[in-house]
């Protein structure tokens, strides 16, 4: 009988072999995609179905692993995490097979399914500006080193045991990193790296040493000095804080920048301002009247978020500009007390030329006077009967850059000539920053001259010390561009004048020769 009651077991079938039918397993995805060449390790993930333990076998090309309990780890019927074998040239790929262990000699048993693995060589990373950030990170750093690629979000920066994707692939010699938070610890620096493939990251650089990122203490800012200013800019403030310059960059100067508003400005390097871990020295840029939040960055990082306070006020013209007005019969009226012609032009005083007698209600005014725009009007010397020069007022910000027409009159601004002279008012010109900061005493160092009130439709002149003025380029909205004179040595303040050069700015930003 072929069994003995019910399920009794089956006396043939128990005595024949069993062979079991499997599916073939498949690979569906390899992380990651790139793995170091010459047999380096790199430990690959590689998603499929159908793998059994001790048994599934993986090969890169024509290079397998040795045994499949040795080089490899069947985590799941899923998952398989196994070291890249083999000894594959740089640059190369190879595609990534699955087969079971029992039919890895036949050809047809390994998969098909197409997914490549690149082989690149590990990169190097030997040089970071900056090299230093604060422990809230955010702070930008470009890379320099070589076989870096553009391999996406596997692209990887290292800042010790912190992992970031790079902010940006440049070239194969330059990467962009932002740092993480970390604690701060301004002795001792993290080991900085980056992965091409997200796992191997560069080593130690020979005759480098390690790449290392510092992480120090929070910037702080405690109050400003002053603390309000004219809206056209230039006021000189002194930002007063903390950690200012980490502890290892004592010796250097850090690209330290204020920020009022949304406007940052660079902080003076120059004498007596330099920034100091305490303190930094910014000029105000042009802004609307108003109340800002001034704050602080080293370097490339953020700025801080203390909101310290500083406030714009209504700026004026300051006026004081000596104007030379040429015409005919600059004579005074001869109803005045004290007639007289040709004095020696002192501006608003009218040469001592008054209007009516000593008794009269208008004795005392200028019996010459110049007037701007309908609105103001200042007596005014005779030079000559067809020259005259009056200084002008101090002018309403809202006149600032409009083209005023001229008139003068010779009876005390009873009656006016009605001429079709204009005079425009001009913001003071604002000087931020130079570059170069230096030049030989040869002079001919073409100075590039950033600040504020630089436009194409008016002149522009520059002074080194005492020697100018010197006709400046303009380049664009905000930067012009001169040619230091011969000088002998020392640091010179450079000013500028826009429209006349007789207005010169008083911002003291040095150019050292």
């Amino acid at each position: 009988p072929w069994a003995h009651g019910a399920g009794g077991a089956h006396p043939v079938m128990d005595r024949l072999p069993q062979i079991q039918h499997r599916v073939g397993a498949a690979v569906f995805a390899v992380h990651p995609r790139a793995a170091v060449p010459g047999g380096g390790g790199t430990v690959l993930n590689i998603h499929g179905r159908d793998f059994v333990v001790g048994e599934t076998a993986v090969r890169l090309g024509e290079f397998t692993a040795a045994a499949p309990h040795a080089a490899g780890v069947v985590v799941s019927s899923a998952l398989i995490r196994v070291e890249a074998a083999g000894m594959h040239h740089f640059d190369t790929q190879a595609p990534a097979e699955v087969a079971s262990s029992h039919d890895a000699a036949d050809a047809a048993a390994w998969s098909t399914d197409g997914l490549l693995v690149a082989f690149h060589r590990v990169p190097s990373a030997y040089y970071s500006d900056p090299s230093w950030g604060t422990e809230a990170g955010g702070t930008s750093c470009k890379l320099t080193g070589r076989e870096f690629r553009d391999a996406g979000a596997q692209l990887k920066c290292q800042f010790g045991s912190t992992v970031v994707t790079a902010a940006g692939f440049i070239s194969m010699n330059h990467v962009d990193c932002v740092s993480p938070a970390h604690a701060p610890n301004p002795q001792r620096g993290v080991r900085l790296a980056v992965a091409v493939n997200g796992r191997d990251y560069s080593d130690e650089v020979e005759r480098r040493g390690q790449l290392e990122f510092t992480f120090g203490p929070q910037l702080e800012v405690f109050g400003l000095e002053p603390n309000h200013g004219p809206g056209t800019g230039g006021t000189v403030v002194t930002v007063h804080g903390g950690n200012f310059v980490p502890t290892a960059m004592e010796s250097q100067q850090p690209a330290f920048s204020c920020r009022f508003g949304l406007t940052p400005v660079l902080a003076s390097v120059t004498g007596v301002n330099q920034v100091t871990p305490a303190t930094a020295v910014c000029r105000a840029p042009p802004h609307h009247v108003g109340f800002v939040s001034v704050e602080v960055s080293a370097g490339p990082g953020n700025f801080t978020t203390f909101g310290v306070m500083f406030e714009y006020q209504a700026a004026t013209c300051l006026g004081g500009t000596l104007v030379t007005v040429a015409g005919a019969n600059f004579i005074a009226s001869n109803n005045q007390f004290g007639y007289g012609h040709g004095n020696p032009a002192h501006p608003g005083s009218g040469g001592g030329i008054f209007v009516g007698s000593s008794s009269d209600p208008l004795a005392g005014l200028d019996a010459l006077a110049c007037r701007f725009g309908n609105a103001y009007t200042v007596g005014a010397s005779a030079v000559s009967s067809a020259v005259l020069r009056c200084e002008t007022p101090v002018f309403s910000d809202a006149t600032i850059d409009r083209a005023l027409a001229v008139d003068t009159s010779n009876n005390g601004g009873e009656d006016f000539a009605g001429a079709q002279t204009y005079f425009e008012p001009l913001a003071h010109a604002l000087v931020v920053s130079l570059s170069p900061r230096a030049g030989t005493n040869n002079g001919g160092t073409v100075v590039s001259v950033y600040g504020q009130g630089f436009t194409v439709d008016e002149p522009v002149w520059c002074r080194f010390g005492s020697t100018g003025p010197i006709p400046a380029e303009f380049m664009q909205e905000g930067v012009v561009q001169c040619k230091s004179p011969a000088k002998r040595g020392g640091v010179l303040p450079l000013e500028v004048s826009r429209g006349n050069t007789f207005d010169w700015s008083r911002n003291n930003v040095g150019f050292t020769v």
